[in-house]
């Protein structure tokens, strides 16, 4: 849907023909009631226009496109305002319903956006069925090249040669990602996020006594709200969140991101946090886990594509917290508590790609059921300690300012001063 979609536009956002104004000799034309007008995307707008009763079948509303951009359109845009037209259709038949059920008859309307909705709707999805990619997968220079193009940002960064090799492969044309390019990518897009939040942070007393540490408020807002925020932003929204400690103050979270769906850890108290992950083995596949006491000081760490497994961590010449060891290439060969020699400071943020989310998915139970001493482990040793042969992890770097772990109520005081007592 956003490929094609082009740069913010103004919009009217009531398009359609009562607000269209015609003189009587039908050379010139006005529009008129503006007060839904703002910045938008013109594919909802003129989607608005074809699915408000224009009566226009798919072929009428394209051949309708060269008057509207004053150029023939890419087959990006015409994707993207048939898909846009076949969303406004969808929206606007179930608000008919919602009238239709409160005793306010729409009349034909409500036909009328179901068959745009229906008749745009199955264009767009014999357009995506006909784009998937059925090349090779991706290798890494490829796949940081289609997302440094998506990122505008990094872009210039990219070598002409590179550029060339999208494009003829069609996974770029002009300068933009092609719906073959989005297909391309997307086994690599994050799918879900899994937040463990069951655990009763002893060394946040007293203000743990009463709220879970992910609850914590932090320059006035609570800590876990960063990292959702940041989920949602790159379009995430499968959202879990494990609890335990004081489960029901997580409702809270709900007026805010409805899309939330809890999972309870009854074992919280008992185990170590492998029973969190346990308690989420099959929902690891293209997801973010994040520890949910983290302080998100950077959300351009999160995401919309990964290209493989990885933990956040950062480089230090030594460190008493808990650290990776890595190999050239960069994957994780050992996690440890503390290192005396140059290491990787490990932060609680980390992303498993479906192929090790599905692994994981059996070798939690595995081994958390082995003995005791597997319920007492660390979830992240599941993979980077007991079958470490079976996964291959990497580092992805940060900066220590990038994410900020607050353990204590020291530290919390330290951060925030609305805490401290004098």
């Amino acid at each position: 849907l956003r490929n094609g979609a082009g740069k913010i536009v103004l919009c009217h956002n009531d398009f359609y023909g009562p607000n269209i104004l015609i003189t009587s000799n039908e050379q010139d034309a006005c529009i008129i009631d503006w007060e839904y007008a703002a910045m938008g995307d013109y594919g909802c707008d003129l989607g608005n226009f074809i699915a408000q009763g224009s009566g226009y079948s798919v072929k009428e509303a394209i051949s309708i496109l060269p008057e509207y951009f004053g150029r023939e359109p890419s087959d990006e845009e015409k994707t993207h305002v048939i898909m846009c037209t076949a969303i406004v259709g969808w929206y606007w038949y179930v608000w008919a319903l919602f009238k239709e059920h409160s005793g306010s008859p729409t009349g034909p309307w409500l036909r009328i956006w179901y068959s745009a909705a229906k008749e745009f709707g199955s264009e767009a999805s014999s357009l995506l069925e006909n784009s998937r990619y059925s090349g090779e997968p991706l290798s890494f220079a490829e796949f940081s090249a289609l997302t440094a193009i998506i990122d505008n940002k990094r872009a210039r960064h990219i070598s002409p040669e590179a550029l060339e090799a999208l494009s003829h492969k069609g996974l770029i044309e002009d300068g933009s990602v092609t719906a073959s390019g989005f297909a391309a990518l997307e086994p690599y897009r994050a799918k879900r996020a899994i937040f463990f939040a069951a655990g009763f942070g002893s060394r946040m007393l007293p203000i743990t006594i009463n709220t879970p540490k992910p609850l914590v408020r932090v320059w006035g807002k609570r800590i876990i709200d960063r990292l959702l925020d940041a989920v949602n932003n790159v379009g995430i929204d499968e959202i879990y969140v494990v609890r335990g400690y004081l489960k029901e103050e997580f409702d809270q979270l709900l007026a805010s991101y409805p899309n939330i769906t809890f999972i309870d850890n009854p074992l919280f108290d008992s185990t170590n946090n492998i029973s969190s992950a346990l308690a989420a083995k099959d929902l690891f596949e293209n997801a973010y886990a994040f520890e949910s006491d983290l302080l998100l000081q950077n959300p351009s760490l999160i995401t919309r594509y990964q290209y493989r497994s990885n933990y956040l961590a950062f480089p230090v010449e030594r460190t008493e917290d808990w650290c990776f060891d890595a190999d050239e290439a960069g994957r994780i060969t050992k996690i440890s508590k503390g290192s005396d020699k140059p290491c990787w400071q490990m932060v609680g943020l980390s992303y498993w790609s479906k192929d090790d989310g599905r692994r994981l998915s059996e070798d939690l139970p595995d081994v958390f059921y082995a003995n005791d001493k597997g319920r007492q482990i660390f979830w992240d040793d599941v993979a980077l300690d007991q079958r470490p042969d079976q996964y291959t992890i990497t580092i992805r770097e940060c900066n220590p300012e990038d994410i900020v772990e607050i353990d204590t109520f020291q530290e919390l005081q330290d951060i925030d001063q609305a805490y401290r007592l004098s």
